[in-house]
């Protein structure tokens, strides 16, 4: 079971422990039914990595979709999100970079199918 995750940045801190508590919950129901659970990230801030680090208590692998080179994407994150993203990225099964011939043949082939 494939959960790939995409979600907002910013998220409110009176939420945050909410969703925490549904996620964590969601993937528990998923890890019960489905015995090869993984999941697809991104590890931006906010949604993508508090999915990621519930995973990780419960012993899902996880994979990092970086959008574009890893030295362009970092550079909107602050240190202390760096530092994060640097160790989440370290625990990864495994890291798949897009490169940007690999971004434009994606692009191309999403708009043929338009």
């Amino acid at each position: 079971m494939i959960v790939g995750v995409i979600g907002h940045r910013d998220l409110k801190e009176e939420c945050v422990s909410y969703y925490e508590e549904q996620v964590y919950s969601l993937l528990i129901d998923l890890k019960r039914k489905h015995t090869d659970v993984v999941v697809y990230s991104l590890l931006a801030d906010g949604a993508d990595r508090m999915v990621v680090k519930a995973g990780t208590k419960l012993d899902i692998p996880f994979i990092v979709v970086l959008p574009v080179p890893k030295d362009k994407y970092i550079t909107d994150f602050d240190d202390n999100s760096l530092k994060e993203f640097e160790s989440l990225l370290n625990q990864a099964q495994e890291i798949i970079a897009m490169t940007l011939l690999l971004m434009g043949i994606t692009y191309l082939t999403l708009v043929m199918h338009l």
